[in-house]
């Protein structure tokens, strides 16, 4: 197995999982929300919200369920480009101000064949951290693992945490239609630097890529331009909170300042 960076005393790896703790004092926080991705990289479809949420003192868990190794590419083996993408998850997680960075391994491109499993090991995951909320990828996301992660997220928190999903590459779902969502929230341009940042660490999914892939990664980059556009601001991202919707809303409250709309 490829060797694990070390970061002084705080990786802690088993099998089933890699846990990278990146700023004990935030994960000491008062609030801490968990963000459920389906892949290393997938915080920045959040637009900004993590970089925000840490910058107000929230402690921010990254968890992806995969490795990341899915992708064929000819200067990685599978095993090598998973222990490359844990790399970057840690490096990213570092600019963005997140607490912990933390992959449960599942194989990249069959999360749906591990959803059961992957319940209970988030579940126990919670149960550790205690996160006031939990925001995922989007449960109709064309990507099938981002929609898979949404459901494994549901699933193992049955209802007892607020529950928000973020927005898609694109801003559409797998049916075609526009992401519409329940929270509009300014993006500061000092967010969106750190944010993009953030997201160019992950440098083995965003350099040399065939041409369609590439276009999706300059998306990425794109998606808090166009959901400013949208609200005649220069930057904004959105949130769905849980179709359950509940009357606490701690991001909405955290936000306050920066909410132009809640629907």
């Amino acid at each position: 197995m490829a060797e694990i960076p070390k970061i002084d005393h705080r990786i802690l790896s088993s099998e089933g999982s890699f846990h990278a703790v990146l700023d004990e004092q935030a994960l000491a926080a008062e609030k801490k929300a968990v963000f459920a991705l389906a892949h290393p990289d997938d915080e920045a479809l959040a637009e900004g919200l993590n970089v925000a949420l840490a910058r107000k003192g929230v402690g921010i868990i990254l968890v992806s369920f995969t490795d990341g190794g899915g992708r064929k590419m000819r200067n990685f083996t599978q095993e090598q480009l998973a222990a490359q993408r844990r790399r970057e998850g840690v490096d990213s997680g570092i600019k963005s101000g997140a607490a912990m960075f933390t992959t449960l391994v599942y194989p990249d491109g069959e999360l749906q064949r591990h959803e059961d499993d992957a319940s209970e090991s988030f579940a126990g995951l919670l149960d550790v951290v205690k996160p006031d909320f939990v925001i995922a990828t989007h449960h109709l996301d064309p990507h099938p693992d981002h929609s898979a992660a949404n459901r494994i997220a549901r699933r193992a928190m049955s209802g007892r945490l607020p529950f928000y999903s973020m927005d898609t590459v694109h801003m559409r779902d797998k049916h075609g239609s526009l992401i519409l969502p329940t929270h509009t929230f300014f993006v500061s341009a000092e967010d969106k630097l750190v944010r993009d940042e953030a997201y160019l660490l992950h440098e083995s999914q965003v350099k040399d890529l065939p041409p369609d892939e590439m276009r999706d990664v300059q998306a990425v980059l794109d998606l808090p331009g166009k959901r400013g556009k949208m609200v005649g601001l220069p930057y904004a991202g959105v949130l769905v909170q849980d179709l359950n919707r509940r009357i606490d809303d701690p991001v909405g409250e955290m936000l306050s300042e920066d909410l132009i709309r809640v629907t």
